[in-house]
């Protein structure tokens, strides 16, 4: 289940197919919970933060995607909100790190995008899902900032297999704090065994590179920009592309 923030009114269908298709919002998309599953230790942060919907917010409307293997009997899934109109000390939102391009036939391939932070804003990454289909082998993200002389120094955020069921889980260091001109740099590690190539894309028979990063800011002051997209390989890689350094080794 993904529950989006949308600042139009719901969504609409791309076409009849209901089990190849994908809902979106009309107008800006806010990934507010991803999988609405979490590791027993976020919920101890969730519960100090919280997420600004309505009134003045870009956030309007919440749209629930629950995504299933097949065609299903009555449904009964859902998620249960709990909301407040006072102010909260802490708000949090999710940064969605994409890529495009295409896993070749019989290749190990890396799926690379990297950002620069350039709103006025402090981060403080807590949780993160990554995603892909059944060709990811790992994914990871990190903060990427340029030394004196010109080495650049990678801290990891949070690494996983994707693979494994999907949760929200807690980052490596919550210590971690993302600033203006800071660069947020995600890794999608696949292979694929098999003799056709898989383009990256929104149904079960394509391939995906996802990295959500939910982080919190004192105050109500989120980045206004949540996405960070590259074309992806072939065309894109972190070292051709965007003049990245000292790499660390893809598994």
């Amino acid at each position: 289940m993904t529950e989006c923030g949308c600042d139009w009114q719901v969504c609409y269908h791309d076409s009849g197919d209901y089990l190849n298709s994908s809902y979106r919002c009309l107008g800006h998309t806010d990934q507010k919970q991803g999988k609405i599953c979490y590791h027993p230790e976020l919920l101890k942060v969730l519960m100090r933060v919280g997420f600004k919907v309505g009134g003045e917010s870009d956030i309007k409307y919440l749209v629930l995607q629950v995504h299933y293997m097949k065609k299903l009997g009555p449904d009964y899934s859902g998620i249960a909100i709990e909301s407040t109109v006072e102010p909260m000390e802490k708000t949090a939102s999710t940064l969605l790190m994409v890529t495009g391009g295409v896993l070749p036939p019989n290749k190990k391939e890396t799926f690379e995008t990297a950002c620069i932070v350039d709103e006025d804003v402090e981060m403080h990454p807590f949780a993160l899902r990554p995603h892909t289909h059944r060709h990811g082998v790992s994914v990871a993200a990190w903060v990427v900032r340029e030394q004196p002389d010109g080495t650049d120094k990678w801290q990891l955020i949070g690494e996983r297999d994707p693979l494994l069921p999907q949760m929200f889980q807690p980052v490596n260091d919550t210590s971690i704090v993302i600033r203006q001109g800071d660069m947020i740099a995600s890794r999608c590690v696949m292979v694929n065994k098999e003799n056709k190539a898989f383009a990256m894309g929104n149904t079960g028979e394509d391939e995906m590179c996802n990295y959500y990063m939910m982080y919190w800011v004192y105050g109500d002051n989120v980045l206004k920009d949540n996405t960070c997209y590259s074309p992806g390989a072939p065309e894109y890689h972190w070292a051709s592309e965007a003049g990245l350094n000292n790499i660390p080794p893809a598994k």
